[in-house]
């Protein structure tokens, strides 16, 4: 039995060329241009990769990923990347996070990377969100989807701020916690930004959800 994929982009253009990329590799292809259309599909035949925008007309900021897609291995793209929806892709156990403008190979990449991944091992136990809240299926440590060299890079404090900012922590909560001043916590940031040689939380976030070999 073929692979079957469904794309969901509100934008014509690109999802007409997203399909036929995919159909040149030898993958069956659905298409949907709205959230709705994507349950509807969904309902109609599950297909083993979802690829969706964040940003839909009637559905946004992730907030579709509910019971439905459960367990379904998802990519997500976005012309307008955050934290938030960086963070809220990593607690969905979204496998890629692609920011628009991309070229195609990477999508093609990351496609091949999340069947593999699917195929060979069950779902992160982070489980999307129900009701607008995010869930959890078992406690995760967020540090064993990086390397182990890259783990190795990080002092003990190093990692528990990597924690506490994979659960959405701010500088100010995460200070008040480690009992630490802010002014330390952002230190320490800047460090990790350093080490896992990323720019921001958003790239931080985004290469948990998918990290570099």
């Amino acid at each position: 039995m073929s692979t079957r994929i469904l794309v969901t982009e509100d934008n014509r253009t690109l999802r007409e060329l997203i399909v036929k990329s995919l159909k040149r590799d030898g993958y069956e292809v659905d298409a949907a241009g709205s959230a709705a259309e994507m349950y509807a599909s969904v309902s109609r035949a599950r297909p083993d990769l979802l690829i969706t925008d964040i940003h839909l007309p009637d559905n946004s900021e992730l907030a579709g990923i509910t019971a439905p897609l459960q367990g379904m291995p998802m990519i997500v793209i976005t012309a307008k990347p955050s934290y938030q929806t960086a963070l809220t892709a990593l607690r969905a156990g979204v496998f890629e996070y692609l920011e628009k403008p991309f070229e195609l190979s990477a999508l093609r990449s990351a496609v091949n990377r999340a069947l593999a991944t699917s195929h060979r091992q069950p779902r992160p136990s982070w489980i999307p969100l129900i009701d607008g809240a995010p869930q959890q299926a078992a406690p995760e440590d967020v540090l064993d989807r990086l390397p182990a060299a890259m783990r190795a890079r990080l002092s003990s404090r190093e990692a528990d701020i990597l924690r506490q900012i994979s659960r959405g922590d701010r500088a100010e909560s995460i200070a008040e916690q480690l009992d630490i001043s802010v002014h330390t916590v952002r230190n320490h940031i800047r460090a990790l930004f350093r080490k896992l040689e990323v720019r921001s939380q958003i790239e931080m976030m985004a290469m948990l959800i998918h990290p570099t070999a």
